[in-house]
């Protein structure tokens, strides 16, 4: 498993079965509550249903927005996914507060990383451009 931060070890050590066969998580510390708080309703609702051999597959950031991928879904789990996505368009993926998509390049160049970002860690500018 890759891990980009190393706050996403505490919810891997915390869920270990859940979390065997997770490929990757690539967020900022900032997504930390945010991925818990989701990780934690998904497997409340498969001990509910009893739905088994559900595991996230991939965890990231694209676009400004987290990304869960799981290994199956239901319409309740992509419910869940759905909020948790539109909360991150919110949240600072570095520090955690609240924050805007936008390109983190000064330069506004069409090739710079979008994240969400709150004004801070976006070092005081104004985003390039927000979606």
């Amino acid at each position: 498993m890759t891990i980009s931060c190393d706050v996403y070890l505490q919810l891997v050590l915390k869920y270990p079965e859940f979390f065997k066969n997770c490929e990757t998580i690539d967020c900022g510390p900032g997504w930390y509550k945010l991925i818990e708080i989701l990780t934690e309703k998904i497997i409340k609702v498969c001990r509910r249903e009893k739905i088994e051999d559900v595991y996230p597959v991939e965890i990231k950031e694209k676009f400004g927005s987290l990304r869960y991928y799981l290994s199956s879904e239901t319409d309740e789990l992509n419910d869940l996914i759905d909020e948790a996505i539109k909360e991150s368009e919110s949240t600072c993926t570095r520090c955690g507060k609240e924050g805007r998509v936008g390109r983190e390049s000064r330069l506004s160049s069409p090739y710079s990383w979008i994240s969400c970002l709150c004004l801070k860690c976006r070092g005081g500018e104004k985003c390039t451009m927000i979606l």
